[in-house]
Parts: C-alpha cells; structure tokens; sequence
C-alpha cells in the first residue's frame, strides 16, 4: 500500500553481494527556537564483513559545529528495512536480542552504545574516548508532506 509520506527510495538496498557496497542516512534537526541545527550521518561499508573496512559509522555535527564521529566495526550488529527507512547499528551492549529496532525505552537500557532510526524516530548514544565528549539524543518525527514515489 503506498504511503504518501513514506520517503521514496529510502529502504536498504545491499542486495547480499559480495560486491563492494556502500550506504549512507542522513536526518538533519533544526531546534525552533534559535535555529541551531544538527546533522546525524549514518552509514554501513561493505555488510558482507570480513574485511578491514567492513562495518558501520555514525556522525554527529551538532550545534557550534561539534563533531563526533563512532565506528561500529561488527556488521552483525547493523539492520536495516528494505521496504522502507528503518536501520540501526548496536555498539556496547550486554543484550542477547537479534539486532532489531526497539521500543525507545528498552533501546535506552539495552543499548550502551549505538543507534536507531525509523520515518519517525531517531535515537541513540555515542561516545569519543579520546576527547571525552558523548552524545545522546532521542526525537520524534512527525511528517507532515511526502515527495515522489
């Protein structure tokens, strides 16, 4: 059924290959008041594993042009819809559960270090060791108009 909101093209389109691949997200947030904007940059090189390029990546360029940047090096962890936008990528966690995407509050127990995004929702937590800098979020995402098919 087409949903005039769904974002067009926005499933994962790795179609099991052992050809090199590359896919990347992107949301970007403007706060209402004041203006300030953050871009969140989600990306998954070559799902297939066993090479040292292999895994996952989020990005966070936040307000006053902060940067930080979190690699997730086990493809196992990462899922993703094909039909429509959905994807995560689990980091730390003492969790047994198949990779999925989760209600936010478990997501919040279970995951230490990782991501999820959906049309509307967009959440996670990474960390810099090295600057000690970290960075959890959690929003909503209310579409309101839809382009293409």
């Amino acid at each position: 059924m087409f949903n005039p909101l769904q974002t067009p093209h926005s499933g994962y389109h790795w179609d099991g290959s052992s050809d090199r691949f590359f896919e990347g997200w992107y949301y970007r947030l403007t706060l209402p008041s004041g203006g300030q904007t953050f871009g969140f940059m989600y990306s998954i090189d070559d799902p297939i594993g066993s090479q040292s390029y292999s895994g996952g990546a989020a990005q966070i360029l936040g307000a006053n042009d902060e940067y930080l940047y979190r690699t997730f090096p086990d493809v196992q962890r990462f899922w993703a819809r094909r039909d429509r936008l959905g994807l995560g990528h689990w980091g730390k966690t003492e969790s047994s559960l198949k990779s999925q995407l989760l209600e936010p509050t478990l997501f919040q127990r279970q995951i230490k270090e990782g991501y999820q995004a959906t049309a509307t929702l967009n959440q996670g937590f990474i960390c810099d060791r090295a600057k000690q800098n970290y960075c959890r979020w959690y929003y909503i995402i209310e579409p309101i108009y839809g382009v293409g098919r």
